[in-house]
C-alpha cells in the first residue's frame, strides 16, 4: 500500500477494533442506537471507509498492471477455480489492516509495563546479549502475557462434547484467550512473566488449523527486535504515572503508559 496512506490506515484500524473507546472513534458502539453500519466490520463507519479504500486500491492496481503482493494473490482462483467474493476480499483487507497493528502494539506495551513491574526482566535480556537463547522464548511469553485479543466468538457447526458439556450446532461459543493464557493447569505461575518459559503453548495465535494467526512470525520478529534494541540502549525503566487500558471487552491493550528511562 502507498506509504503516505499508512498513518490513515492505522487510524482507521484503531477506530475499527477499539470501537467502544471515544479516544479512538466518534462512533462509540455501545452509546449509539443506529444500525447504519450494521453490515460493516465491527459495526463501524471505519469499516465502510476501509471497504471503499480496498476497492479503490485494487482498481488502481489493476489499471496499472500491478500484480505484486498478497492482495493480488488472494484474488486469484483456487485449484478448484473458485475465487474470493468482493465482500470477502474487503473483509480480509480490513482484518489485515487492523489485526497486525493493534495486537503487536499492545503486546509491546504490555511487555514494557511488565519490565516496570518486574525489574529483573531488563537484566535478563541484557545479560543474554543479542544471540542469547532467551530471544527464542521471550516474544511468545510477552505475547502470552499481553493477550491483546481478549476473546473471539464462533458459531458451532456441529454438536461437540467438551469437559462434560455439550455444545450444540448453532450455539454461540466464546473463546477466551485471556483466560486460557492464565490457566494454571497449563502454565506454572501464569500471572508471572517468565521470559524463558518453555514450552509455552499460549493461545494468542490459535493452536493450528485454518484460523492459525497469519502474522505470527512477523509479530514475534517485531517484538524481539524492539526489545533487543530497548535492552541495548537503556539501563533502567520505571513507571512514571498511571497506565490506562483501552475501553473495550474485545481488545486488551494499554493506550497510555507513562514511563521514565535511563539511557546507557
Amino acid at each position: 500500500m502507498p506509504e503516505k496512506d499508512l498513518p490513515w490506515l492505522v487510524e482507521k484500524g484503531d477506530a475499527l477494533i477499539s470501537n467502544t473507546d471515544p479516544d479512538f472513534t466518534d462512533h462509540v458502539l455501545d452509546k449509539l442506537t443506529t444500525d447504519d453500519y450494521r453490515m460493516m466490520p465491527f459495526n463501524s463507519p471505519a469499516g465502510a471507509e476501509l471497504y471503499n479504500y480496498a476497492t479503490e486500491l485494487m482498481d488502481a492496481k489493476d489499471a496499472a498492471g500491478d500484480t505484486d503482493g498478497i492482495l493480488h494473490l488472494i484474488r486469484q482462483p483456487a485449484e478448484d477455480g473458485s475465487v474470493i467474493s468482493e465482500n470477502e476480499f474487503r473483509n480480509f483487507f480490513c482484518l489485515l489492516v487492523a489485526a497486525g497493528n493493534d495486537t503487536t502494539r499492545y503486546s509491546i506495551s504490555a511487555g514494557i509495563h511488565a519490565m516496570c513491574v518486574q525489574p529483573e526482566l531488563l537484566s535478563q535480556l541484557q545479560e543474554a546479549g543479542l544471540q542469547g537463547d532467551i530471544w527464542k522464548t521471550a516474544p511468545d511469553e510477552i505475547i502470552r502475557w499481553a493477550s491483546p485479543a481478549v476473546y473471539f466468538r464462533r458459531t458451532a457447526t456441529r454438536d461437540h462434547q467438551m469437559h462434560g458439556k455439550t455444545i450444540r450446532e448453532g450455539d454461540k461459543v466464546l473463546y477466551w484467550f485471556v483466560s486460557g493464557n492464565r490457566d494454571d493447569t497449563a502454565f506454572e505461575k501464569p500471572f508471572h512473566v517468565d521470559l524463558q518459559r518453555s514450552p509455552n503453548r499460549h493461545l494468542a495465535f490459535g493452536q493450528g488449523g485454518p484460523h492459525l494467526c497469519l502474522g505470527m512470525w512477523l509479530a514475534r520478529l517485531e517484538v524481539r527486535v524492539l526489545f533487543q534494541e530497548l535492552a541495548n540502549r537503556i539501563s533502567q525503566i520505571k513507571a512514571a504515572g498511571d497506565h490506562k487500558f483501552v475501553r473495550s471487552n474485545f481488545v486488551g491493550g494499554l493506550k497510555e503508559l507513562p514511563i521514565s528511562i535511563r539511557l546507557n
